[in-house]
């Protein structure tokens, strides 16, 4: 469990995967705030591999400072995009996981060179906590565990506060 955030200089599946973007810092922000909205504890996200589908697992979500048991599934019916798209995987406390699609950019395989704007994932909803982020490239038919990435940034059940080790939970890769 921990916020992953890549540097592309370790080689990502997708080269939009090293982009730290708005969404990372307001699961950051929300893990420090008071109340602290993240994670107590959850596993990673896994992609199908046969089906634009997800698989979640349970863990312990804390929203706004209270405490719940986030129940894992599969979420399915993930539209392939056109072009490249980064979307995130959500979770709150009425509606459960949740899939978000994110804008896609104009080319298929983007990378910092394509001279375009790279994908844009949607932004957190309010009342809910992020559990991971997914680049689909275009044309995609399926989604596989190394399209995913672990965005499940750790807090303590219970305290109105987020722990000193916080940011040890945090992986920033270089």
């Amino acid at each position: 469990m921990a916020l992953v955030l890549y540097d592309a200089q370790d080689g990502p599946t997708h080269p939009g995967q090293a982009i730290i973007d708005k969404v990372d810092v307001a699961a950051i922000v929300a893990a420090f705030s008071n109340p602290a909205s993240g994670w107590a504890s959850s596993t990673a996200i896994t992609g199908t591999g046969t089906a634009l589908a997800v698989i979640t697992s349970s863990g312990t979500a804390v929203v706004n400072g209270t405490t719940y048991a986030a129940v894992g599934g599969t979420i399915s019916g993930i539209p392939s995009p056109t072009n490249d798209r980064r979307d995130i995987v959500t979770w709150d406390p009425i509606a459960g996981f949740a899939y978000h699609l994110g804008a896609e950019c104009t080319v298929v395989n983007w990378t910092p060179s394509s001279g375009v704007l790279g994908p844009i994932k949607p932004v957190i909803p309010a009342s809910a906590v992020l559990y991971a982020e997914t680049y689909l490239v275009g044309g995609a038919s399926v989604v596989n565990t190394a399209d995913c990435m672990d965005k499940s940034c750790p807090v303590t059940a219970g305290a109105a506060t987020p722990p000193v080790t916080l940011i040890d939970q945090l992986i920033f890769t270089r």
